[in-house]
């Protein structure tokens, strides 16, 4: 058998890619957090992850608190523990405030572990799109989209 070997071709002119300005995060926005508009309500959200040390924590004690759930035969029992752990890492972690927020009465609502594990699990659609907004890398990057646009000039 014969192996041909193929002498490298000559690069391509490309620019240089630079990682650190469109994918390096910011451990201050994921650690104090950044706010997140959701419908005219700010939410103040340490990120899901990333260098967020306190939510892999809190997740895994919650995660061991559902555990008969999350171990369970049942498909349906494990999604709720897998909720439930979630929801309760991210009260006492990853979301710290919020803003603008009505309850039933129309009022302001405070923030509160309580309050928020109460609005979320009312309202399951706003707990996905929050869940999915405080696991975004791209909320937490040093240099925004907007940011990088504008120092190309495409404001």
């Amino acid at each position: 058998m014969e192996v041909q070997v193929a002498a490298p071709s000559a690069p391509s002119p490309q620019p240089l890619i630079n990682f650190f300005k469109t994918h390096e995060v910011d451990a201050k926005k994921e650690t104090d957090g950044v706010e997140i508009n959701i419908n005219g309500a700010i939410f103040t959200c340490r990120r899901a992850g990333g260098t967020n040390r306190r939510y892999r924590l809190v997740l895994s004690m919650a995660s061991e608190k559902y555990k008969d759930k999350l171990l369970s035969d049942d498909m349906e029992l494990q999604l709720e523990g897998e909720d439930l752990s979630t929801l309760e890492a991210f009260a006492d972690s990853v979301v710290v405030n919020w803003r603008n927020v009505a309850g039933r009465d129309g009022q302001e609502m405070p923030f509160t572990r309580d309050n928020f594990i109460m609005l979320m699990k009312a309202c399951p659609d706003l707990w996905v799109e929050l869940r999915l907004e405080a696991r975004a890398v791209s909320n937490f990057r040093v240099q925004t989209i907007v940011e990088q646009g504008e120092s190309l000039g495409n404001s």
